[in-house]
């Protein structure tokens, strides 16, 4: 399994390079950290890189606000199984709860009965 370490200023050599990207740079950021928790992947990443995520701190991701924490967080990660099964499992639900089904149905509800399509 991957990494993803994520920094403001992009994604570290853990993580193979995204083909397609936004051309907005910070939503970038939060679709590389809402697809690695999406299939629970551990996330590290800064502060700015989880603007407006909702993400604590060791139980859905680990953050850091400088280069030396970031990689002794990525050290932590990978040397302690317990934590990474952690932070896989609490960011997983971490998206669920933002992004799920449950969560996107009733928005998706909305702008079709907005639009009025019909199926």
């Amino acid at each position: 399994m991957t990494a993803c370490a994520i920094s403001s200023q992009g994604l570290s050599p853990l993580q193979p390079a995204v083909r397609h990207r936004p051309p907005n740079p910070l939503l970038c950021h939060v679709l590389q950290v809402t697809q690695a928790m999406q299939f629970g992947v551990p996330v590290i990443a800064t502060t700015p890189a989880v603007h407006g995520l909702r993400i604590r701190d060791t139980e859905d991701g680990l953050l850091a606000t400088d280069p030396s924490t970031f990689a002794a967080r990525v050290v932590d990660a990978y040397t302690d199984c317990r934590l990474w099964r952690r932070l896989a499992d609490g960011g997983l639900r971490s998206f669920r709860q933002q992004f799920g089904v449950e969560v996107a149905r009733p928005a998706l509800l909305q702008v079709r009965c907005r639009h009025a399509w019909h199926a």
